[in-house]
């Protein structure tokens, strides 16, 4: 993406190691983009000012300087579900790539590409191939998080992708709402690099090269007996859970040659342990429960309500007596004062 990648180059270009700069120069920029460029720069402006107190007030008596700081997490990572948005410039399971005023959680570097595995083969004196299986599509992007760029938590967002990466996650890719390829993808490699941070451990600034492959049928759709559905393994299992009761669905893939139940266990064991839930179909995940009152909060709710509506009328009442009663007066005044 031109304009990411313009803001990444300039916000690198502008750091240095030796002190924290209180402007970040990012290019003119037209319509919508001025917006999110002028909210960057507030970002960033604001992190700068905060950043230099904090360090001033923790070290009084010294004249050294702060080093620098050069997304995404959820978008680069971070927890959700894996609904969609036409905000979402691209979107992969619940990771999320955005710009608005406010934030800025970018990309460079989108690759797609689509091949298949071929057989030589002989007709005629003539030699050509032949397609012999699918291998699906591979994505790669380089996702770049910055605090100075609205990303709250660097640390956090970027360690959420190595984390999916590191399990194997699964799901569907999306560019402005729509979906972008057809299949399933997994993310096969998350390599978090270029980590800029203070003195006291706060992340700046990073990159996480990600790779995702297919792990369905092309279609999208997952087999307990296919042989061609991309992944290369002959038994697939898919297995929702929530984290909380009610919460929104997630789901991991499992892969075997052996058995579907083989798959099956090898897809449970990358649930977490703090799941409230599990299952093979999200339709019986548990819906939202909306809390209850007892009898005894009922009543003394009630009561309060009752309480708060006499006192009221009882406030209206008396400030109504108060007027006739004052007008009265005045009337018989009026009358004493002609008959004097």
């Amino acid at each position: 993406m031109g304009f990411f990648s313009t803001i990444k180059n300039t916000i690198t270009k502008s750091t240095t190691p030796a002190k924290v700069s209180t402007k970040v120069t990012i290019p003119t920029v037209k319509g919508v983009a001025s917006a999110i460029t002028k909210g960057a720069v507030t970002a960033a402006k604001n992190f700068s000012k905060s950043y230099q107190k904090s360090s001033a007030a923790k070290k009084p008596n010294t004249n050294n300087k702060k080093p620098a700081a050069s997304s995404g997490g959820s978008s680069g990572g971070g927890g959700g579900s894996e609904g969609t948005s036409e905000s979402n410039l691209i979107q992969w399971h619940d990771v999320r790539f955005y710009a608005n005023a406010s934030e800025i959680r970018g990309f460079d570097g989108l690759t797609i590409s689509g091949s298949v595995e071929t057989e030589d083969k002989e007709n005629g004196g003539t030699k050509y191939v032949a397609k012999k299986n699918s291998k699906g599509y591979e994505v790669s992007l380089t996702a770049f998080f910055d605090k100075r760029l609205g990303v709250d938590n660097v640390k956090k967002t970027a360690m959420a992708l190595v984390t999916y990466g590191a399990n194997g996650q699964t799901g569907y890719m999306y560019a402005r709402g729509e979906k972008l390829i057809s299949s399933i993808l997994m993310l096969t490699s998350a390599k978090l690099s270029k980590v800029i941070m203070t003195p006291n451990g706060t992340w700046i600034s990073c990159e996480v090269q990600i790779t995702l492959k297919t792990c369905s049928k092309l279609d999208g759709t997952t087999g307990g007996n296919n042989n061609n559905s991309g992944s290369g393994y002959k038994y697939s299992a898919r297995i929702y859970y929530q984290l909380g009761s009610g919460a929104s669905c997630y789901s991991v893939m499992g892969y075997s040659n052996v058995s579907y139940q083989d798959a099956y266990n090898k897809a449970k064991a990358k649930v977490p342990s703090t799941a409230s839930w599990i299952g093979t179909n999200p339709k019986s995940a548990p819906t939202p429960t909306q809390p209850t009152l007892s009898d005894a909060a009922l009543e003394a709710a009630r009561k309060r309500v009752q309480q708060s509506t006499q006192q009221t009328n009882n406030a209206k009442n008396q400030s109504t007596g108060t007027g006739i009663t004052n007008r009265n007066n005045q009337v018989q005044q009026k009358k004493l004062d002609r008959v004097k």
